[in-house]
């Protein structure tokens, strides 16, 4: 006589609903925004980062001296049964944020550790002068225009003027206090936008003129003349370097330092201005971009460099890394395709007849020596990256999209 299990069973499968998942969509752009916090609100906030820097320390030496955790607990509960003790609880109004920098501390222990083949690293302490410091909070800490606002109380700040903060926002916040000014960063996601034009161009980084661009009938040459007001301002910024270190008056090397940082700050603020005009134009012209690899890292190398330190000064500080980034991330949100290829031999070939120019140097102007063709140079090299990169690459246009084929190999440009 057989049996059978007359108890029902549930079918119903334990996990995730997956309608319950959140729907937030991955943000693509980030809003900083300038604040000046009242004198009560600026004293909470830096013992919020003060506390913040003592949770990311506390992980750091738990690393360095290669510690083990006990048994059933996290890093996260280890370091919140330190904070009861009596000459840290100045550390537990940072609340659950005390969370995001346990997991910056171990996400900067496992890189380091990555980069170092596994092998154990001794990470850094993060200092109070640092002259950029951050505070990562949650999703929930941002509530009402303001961080915990039951903490704070009603304490308000300002914004800079054209600026907006959120009421709410569905992300991670942060804050930055860079320079002895706060920034707020809120995370958002902007709905991508498709540019009307079908165009391409090619481009070439330089020192004299920022980029030169050729489309197949024009020329743009961007950011001509203008790294001579950049050189300006950092002749100012020598020369107050140098007054303090010569300055014996404790009060007067402050002031200067202060007057050095505002230089800073405004050789950064023109370059940033330029890169934003320059990806905005680029962005709603053109559907596909050719942008060099241009290594600036390596080609500054005191050991290997063939140019003068005026020519590496006018290179760091266009910051072309810094805008190919801004200009990936930029393009998109516009469906914008942008192509990194490579430009060796680029200035050096007659784009008319082909020639290697291998005595080109410095000069502006190319002039080939086997047919006579004349051309600026930064010209014949944006007119030879575009040959080389159409050539390596094979794209077809679809309705609004640009579609890249795999058939060539991203080694090829």
């Amino acid at each position: 006589m057989g049996y059978e299990d007359t108890k029902k069973r549930s079918v119903k499968k334990y996990g995730k609903n997956p309608y319950k998942k959140s729907q937030k969509l991955r943000p693509n752009s980030v809003l900083k925004v300038p604040v000046w916090p009242s004198i009560e609100l600026h004293k909470i906030w830096k013992q919020w980062l003060a506390a913040y820097r003592w949770v990311y320390n506390q992980c750091v030496e738990f690393f360095n001296n290669q510690r083990t955790l006990p048994k059933g607990k996290s890093l996260d509960q280890v370091i919140q049964s330190q904070q009861v003790k009596p000459e840290n609880e100045w550390t537990i109004g940072l609340g659950k944020t005390r969370q995001e920098a346990v997991c910056e501390a171990e996400q900067a222990y496992k890189q380091a550790k990555t980069a170092n083949n596994g092998q154990s690293v001794q990470l850094r302490y993060r200092s109070c002068r640092n002259k950029s410091q951050v505070i990562q909070f949650k999703n929930d800490a941002y509530r009402n225009g303001t961080w915990f606002p039951k903490k704070v109380k009603g304490m308000l700040f300002c914004t800079a003027i054209g600026y907006q903060v959120p009421r709410n926002c569905n992300y991670g916040t942060e804050l930055v206090y860079q320079r002895g000014q706060w920034f707020a960063c809120f995370p958002q996601y902007i709905e991508p936008t498709t540019t009307g034009s079908d165009q391409v161009i090619a481009l070439d980084p330089g020192n004299r003129a920022f980029l030169t661009g050729y489309d197949g009938e024009n020329v743009l040459e961007i950011g001509k003349g203008d790294i001579g007001r950049i050189n300006r301002l950092c002749s100012h910024l020598d020369n107050l370097l140098s007054r303090v270190a010569l300055s014996k008056n404790k009060r007067q090397r402050y002031q200067m330092r202060k007057a050095a940082t505002r230089m800073r700050n405004r050789i950064q603020y023109l370059v940033k201005d330029l890169h934003n005009k320059v990806a905005s134009v680029l962005v709603n012209s053109y559907k596909l971009i050719f942008l060099p690899t241009y290594e600036t890292s390596q080609m500054v190398l005191k050991s290997i460099r063939k140019i003068n330190r005026k020519s590496v000064r006018n290179m760091l500080s266009w910051s072309h890394g810094k805008f190919a980034c801004y200009l990936e991330q930029k393009a998109a949100r516009s469906c914008v395709l942008v192509v990194r290829c490579n430009e060796a031999y680029t200035s050096k070939t007659c784009t008319n007849c082909g020639h290697v120019h291998k005595n080109l140097g410095g000069s502006k102007v190319y002039k080939c020596p086997q047919c006579g063709h004349i051309i600026a140079r930064d010209i014949n090299g944006a007119r030879n990256i575009m040959l080389r990169a159409l050539q390596a690459t094979a794209f077809t246009v679809v309705n609004d999209s640009i579609v890249v084929s795999d058939a060539i190999p991203t080694g090829a440009l």
